[in-house]
């Protein structure tokens, strides 16, 4: 190649010849061009060469062009593939992590099913039914009415609730009942200037049915003693009417002919009875009628079976008649207080405390047990104080 160029230079005498066969890298020239030779034995020879020349340099030069247009194109500087890789990745972490989100809340709510079981109902299916707070409490064990008593508003009794009698009104009606019933024994029995009475066995016997603790030794020996015999007159009767007009006596309502109330049972709680006896009061009125047939029958009852028991101790210079008449007056008002008291919403009981030697509780203490909305009272409030006697 050198030889053919130092040729043609000395043929034209020249440094200045044009290199044929050069490849101009401008943009603008795509191929070399080949003068046309004079010189015939040369020039084919020079053609031949330069154009393999050529073709060897443009070959040459277009390689780079198109391996460059084989490479991936990028996009910000990253590849199309790195970017693939990561949305891919993204998804698969993506998914992972839903998994084990939702094995999680199965297994937490797995472990959570047996105490939402307890709060509520199930049915044959499995699906919960949880009941209404307001039912679950008023069914609920711990209800107003449980034996201990306890608040009643939630049994929304609050309509059947009659205004309550003040104390001193509950204090006097109460009072009075004790004065008839110490009226009646000082009017129609006994007095003390008689010589004392001995009755046969059979009415000794009738007679010793209604003792009570408080009577010390037997209730005809009591009643032997001429200084003894009104109190303890006074203190039988007034107990055998008290403990009618009480939960359970023939004077306490419904007058009926069995209620079905027991003394010490079940249905003698505080709360329960309240209930009752509010309901019962509104809705049932007649069964506190003390001119119904069945209380005539129970006054009639009681008071012809003290004067029949009794009568060997009358006074004799008074009609039996008028002694008979007036008890059963006594027992009518007692049944008349018995189904008062039913009314109120406050409850109240009668005590009798144990006698000291020589001595006999004639009528007893008054206590309040309950408020008017039922509640039991922490501490009873004394209505009536006892009267006690030396015999």
């Amino acid at each position: 190649m050198e030889a053919l160029i130092q040729a043609r230079q000395e043929q034209y005498g020249s440094s200045s010849v044009p290199l044929y066969g050069t490849t101009t890298r401008d943009s603008s020239t795509t191929a070399p061009t080949s003068p046309t030779l004079t010189t015939p034995g040369s020039s084919t020879a020079l053609s031949s060469q330069t154009t393999s020349a050529s073709v060897v340099n443009s070959s040459s030069s277009s390689t780079p062009t198109s391996t460059a247009s084989s490479l991936p194109s990028h996009s910000n500087g990253v590849s199309k593939g790195a970017l693939a890789g990561a949305i891919v990745g993204s998804i698969a972490g993506t998914a992972i992590l839903a998994i084990i989100g939702a094995a999680l809340f199965f297994r937490s709510r797995r472990k959570s099913t047996p105490q939402s079981s307890s709060s509520g109902d199930s049915d044959r299916d499995g699906v919960e039914l949880v009941k209404p707070r307001a039912r679950v409490q008023a069914l609920s064990g711990s209800s107003p009415i449980s034996p201990t008593g306890g608040h009643n508003s939630q049994l929304d009794l609050i309509p059947f609730i009659p205004q309550p009698a003040d104390d001193q009104t509950v204090s006097t009606r109460i009072q009075t009942l004790f004065d008839h019933i110490g009226l009646h024994v000082d009017n129609y029995y006994v007095p003390a200037r008689y010589e004392s009475i001995s009755p046969t066995p059979e009415e000794a016997f009738r007679m010793e049915s209604y003792t009570s603790s408080s009577v010390t030794g037997s209730l005809t020996a009591a009643l032997a003693s001429r200084r003894a015999r009104r109190p303890v007159l006074n203190h039988v009767l007034a107990r055998h009417i008290l403990q009618a007009i009480q939960p359970g006596g023939s004077l306490y309502p419904p007058f009926m002919e069995s209620h079905g109330v027991e003394p010490g049972s079940a249905a003698n709680s505080t709360g329960a009875m309240f209930a009752w006896r509010m309901l019962t009061t509104r809705l049932h009125a007649q069964y506190l009628d003390t001119t119904s047939e069945a209380a005539q029958k129970n006054i009639a009852t009681l008071a012809e079976g003290f004067s029949e028991v009794f009568g060997l101790y009358r006074n004799p210079e008074l009609p039996d008649a008028d002694r008979r008449h007036h008890l059963v007056s006594v027992v009518k008002e007692a049944a008349q207080l018995s189904a008062w008291l039913f009314t109120q919403p406050c409850s109240f009981e009668f005590s009798w405390s144990a006698p000291s030697p020589g001595s006999i509780v004639i009528l007893p203490a008054v206590m309040k047990i309950s408020d008017e909305r039922g509640d039991k009272l922490p501490v009873p409030q004394k209505m009536v104080e006892e009267t006690m006697t030396q015999i």
